[in-house]
């Protein structure tokens, strides 16, 4: 896998957790958000990983909060925050809350949360994720939150025993649900940070299944090629509610599903196209 499409997959499933981790690390819990348009076009373009505008409860003013997900410790961060801070400055003309997340691996060393020179003085907020211990994410009743112990601090508790307990939390929050497949996905790509996809991998091969097999995604899987209950599928609108299930899991991708199902990518992508 490239960079690039490592930092594609990443972005993709941790946008969806963004939001989470604000209300509860930045406490705020009630605060109202309104979507804003996030490529900033001038000379260059930005896209932040998560822009917000937010009114916090019992303000009057609202601010515009930006959130950068970072997996290395890049010591030209700051630089690039304040390219980040001119921009939104220049657009939105209000208060700009900045802060970077770091998932990475590595102890925090080069990056930095502050820049003074003449003329210039710009800091920005520093949230390493290792500094907070796996249980704060793990009690949660939030899927998105429960994922994210996979990247805390797990003091004296074998990193097996950690996703023995994310993966028992899940079934639990998702039993009968669809969407299991989803969140498993995330965790794998998360697990990768600190090395622990092949545990987590195989942690959920031999795990116990206790949730509604009839929703979950690999069920489906084996159900639509005849295998799960020896039956062969023939009606068009099973075969359509399969493939959509499977595009609304983003466990596969289209062409995973056709060749998955024995059908054509060009039906895949029409149904697709109709989400």
């Amino acid at each position: 896998m490239s960079i690039n499409e490592y930092d594609r997959i990443m972005k993709e499933n941790i946008e969806p957790i963004l939001l989470p981790f604000a209300q509860k690390l930045l406490g705020l819990e009630g605060a109202k958000y309104t979507s804003i348009k996030d490529d900033l076009h001038i000379t260059i373009e930005r896209k932040p990983d998560f822009l917000k505008r937010v009114k916090e409860v019992g303000e009057s003013q609202s601010y515009v909060l930006q959130i950068e997900f970072q997996s290395v410790d890049e010591k030209d961060m700051v630089y690039r925050m304040l390219e980040y801070k001119s921009l939104l400055l220049r657009k939105f003309k209000t208060e700009i809350r900045q802060y970077v997340l770091y998932i990475g691996k590595d102890k925090l060393r080069k990056m930095t949360r502050s820049l003074e020179m003449k003329g210039i003085s710009f800091e920005y907020e520093i949230i390493d994720i290792h500094n907070f211990e796996y249980e704060s994410f793990l009690n949660s009743d939030n899927p998105e939150e429960v994922i994210l112990s996979i990247l805390c601090n797990f003091k004296n508790t074998s990193p097996q025993k950690v996703i023995a307990k994310v993966l028992d939390k899940l079934q639990e929050l998702l039993r009968g649900q669809n969407r299991f497949g989803k969140y498993l996905k995330q965790l794998e790509v998360l697990a990768k940070l600190r090395d622990l996809q092949e545990e987590t991998i195989k942690q959920t091969s031999i795990m116990p299944i206790v949730y509604d097999l009839e929703t979950d995604i690999r069920f489906m899987q084996g159900n639509a090629r005849g295998e799960a209950r020896g039956e062969v599928i023939g009606k068009e609108e099973t075969i359509f509610s399969v493939i959509k299930e499977l595009l609304l899991s983003n466990l596969l991708t289209p062409q995973q599903i056709a060749d998955t199902l024995k059908v054509p990518l060009e039906k895949v992508e029409k149904i697709r196209s109709q989400l």
